[in-house]
């Protein structure tokens, strides 16, 4: 440029300036992968020394060293350090870290750990499960990482993403009708009145009349036989109730022979409360429960018939008083797969909540089939495919059909992921940096 324009612009440290201010560019501050990277794995290393390696209650070991799913809810531990451990593998994958030293390095920190918390650390267990879990957590934790771009931007000419997710949406609808079927055991059942169990808090009030299926409940320690058939029902009298509880009070609840837990009627706070042994139980993750508010209050005396059921398709918990009769209901489906999922047991109280977070889920789930829909015969076939995977535990685990409102979840998340496909990877925005598929170093 001719000089005595007076838009002379020279470069400096700090951008472009020159005598026309408005042409001056200011830095830009940008964060450092590699920095941000490090500060990811400090805090997650500092984040899994905390939630391992403080001390608890003393107590005696739960299981054996080399279990998998270690306790009655060993499922639900091994899920927790699965994600415990995801933002290590994050802060791997980030640093350029290879597949390989990641898993070594996840694997190793976990062995440190559990030798620790069997020499050092009080009220702590070791297991193999906890090994496998974290290992496994840090090794899905750096594949997302690296492999994310090549996986959901893939270049023209990849091959149809949309059946194998389809797939993948089948196996996870057919593994939560799984959870939510019943799941009874078949050795011999004893039934139980106001139990004191460890683990549960006493009933403080009266109860009797308890009774299995509409007929009288043997309690007492007589065994009776199994009665997990399709409809199990549970009954009893309460009478005078005492106050409220803090953990699940059994009023009348029935176990089998190897001390597991069948079907309960009880009161947790001031709900009563019925919960029957589902497929989520072999798992050792947590069954869903169906709770009636408002039947226990601090001062309440009065007498009332408490009841529960579970067909194939409903769960229902009732109190009849002087009051008249109240009840709770739900309808069970496949979409609540994702309640066994939870760290807690999930209670259900309004018909709203459950079956908007059914809807959500399937939601979710069905994003990634809008995304991948790139040819119409795939994606035909992919969403008859998925709303047979909804449709067929009806049929094969006595299941309910789901509502409107969930197949509305389903459709809902297929036009957001198809409407996110066409404004993001069909709008211009290059999907990677390259002409080619990333290759992931291993």
């Amino acid at each position: 440029m001719a000089e005595g324009t007076g838009l002379e612009n020279r470069h400096t440290g700090n951008g472009i300036e020159g005598s026309n201010p408005s042409l001056s560019v200011p830095e830009v501050n940008t964060i450092n992968p590699r920095r941000a990277a490090t500060g990811l794995l400090i805090a997650a290393v500092a984040v899994i020394a905390l939630a391992t390696l403080t001390p608890r209650a003393a107590g005696s070991p739960t299981s054996l060293w080399w279990c998998l799913l270690c306790g009655d809810l060993g499922g639900v531990d091994f899920l927790q350090n699965v994600v415990l451990f995801l933002p290590l593998g994050f802060a791997l994958g980030w640093r350029g870290v290879s597949g390989r030293h990641a898993i070594m390095l996840g694997g190793a920190f976990t062995i440190a750990i559990e030798a620790a918390q069997l020499a050092l650390i009080a009220g702590r267990d070791a297991s193999l499960g906890d090994v496998v879990a974290n290992t496994l957590g840090t090794a899905v934790g750096w594949a997302v990482v690296v492999g994310w771009r090549a996986w959901w931007w893939p270049v023209a000419g990849a091959w149809d993403r949309s059946l194998l997710w389809a797939a993948a949406l089948v196996v996870a609808l057919a593994g939560g009708a799984g959870l939510v079927a019943p799941g009874y055991g078949q050795a011999a059942w004893y039934g139980q009145l106001t139990p004191t169990l460890g683990h549960l808090d006493q009933f403080g009030g009266t109860a009797t009349e308890p009774r299995l299926n509409e007929a009288p409940l043997p309690v007492g320690g007589r065994p009776i036989l199994a009665a997990g058939g399709p409809v199990v029902s549970l009954s009893a009298r309460v009478m005078a109730p005492g106050g409220l509880t803090n953990r699940v009070a059994p009023i009348v609840s029935v176990f089998d022979g190897t001390s597991t837990e069948q079907v309960l009627l009880g009161q947790h706070q001031d709900r009563l409360v019925f919960r029957a042994r589902t497929g989520a139980n072999r798992w050792r993750l947590h069954s869903i429960a169906v709770a009636l508010p408002g039947v226990f209050t601090a001062q309440s005396r009065s007498d009332l018939a408490a009841a529960g059921r579970r067909d194939g398709a409903e769960l229902v918990v009732a109190a009849t008083d002087g009051n008249g009769r109240r009840e709770t209901r739900l309808r069970v489906t496949a979409a609540l797969g994702w309640t066994a999922l939870l760290p807690v047991g999930y209670v259900h109280l309004n018909e709203w909540l459950t079956t908007g977070a059914s809807a959500l889920w399937l939601a979710v789930l069905a994003v990634p089939l809008g995304w991948f829909a790139r040819r119409r015969r795939t994606a035909v076939i992919a969403a008859v495919v998925v709303v047979a995977a909804l449709g067929v535990p009806a049929g094969t685990s006595g299941l309910a059909l789901p509502g409107p409102i969930e197949w509305a979840g389903l459709v809902g998340g297929w036009v957001v992921g198809w409407r996110l496909r066409i404004d993001l990877r069909e709008g211009g925005l290059p999907p990677t940096p390259t002409n080619r598929l990333e290759t992931v170093r291993l």
